[in-house]
């Protein structure tokens, strides 16, 4: 299988930023359908598990406090 990660940034009217991020998998050979299949519902998981989380965080956040040192 063939993995694709893409990346967008778009500047939002009135300042601010939209982040996008996508990802494809692609087969490269019959054989490669079902584990295709199989990465991409584990793929959608874990992403709307983090989407959730961030999107908690980001709603108990303060504007004012600074971002979390990584």
């Amino acid at each position: 299988m063939h993995m694709t990660a893409q990346h967008r940034f778009a500047e939002r009217h009135g300042g601010g930023t939209d982040y996008t991020w996508s990802i494809s998998f692609h087969e490269v050979s019959p054989v490669a359908r079902p584990v295709v299949a199989i990465t991409a519902r584990l793929f959608e998981r874990a992403f709307a598990a983090q989407a959730e989380k961030l999107s908690r965080y980001l709603a108990d956040r303060s504007e004012d406090e600074p971002p979390p040192l990584l």
